[in-house]
């Protein structure tokens, strides 16, 4: 059985890995893509660190990838 704290290391790790890609992507670096599903964990990660601008910077990203996502069209209505 896992230990609790092991399983926020691995959220943590998977979190900091996310963050990465979405950084390299943002930047022009590489081939980066990320999916529907990792853009609203990375923007729910800026809002929680009152980091509103990257959270719409990263809303503003997602949904030039993804246009027609309904829930990030809304998180882009209520961001910040």
């Amino acid at each position: 059985m896992r230990d609790f704290s092991q399983h926020d290391e691995d959220k943590d790790q998977e979190l900091d890995e996310l963050l990465q890609r979405y950084e390299n992507l943002r930047k022009g670096r590489g081939s980066s893509y990320l999916e529907e599903e990792a853009f609203e964990k990375i923007i729910e990660h800026f809002e929680s660190q009152e980091q509103y601008i990257k959270a719409l910077q990263a809303v503003e990203i997602a949904t030039e990838q993804f246009p027609y996502s309904a829930s990030l069209l809304i998180k882009k209505q209520t961001c910040c």
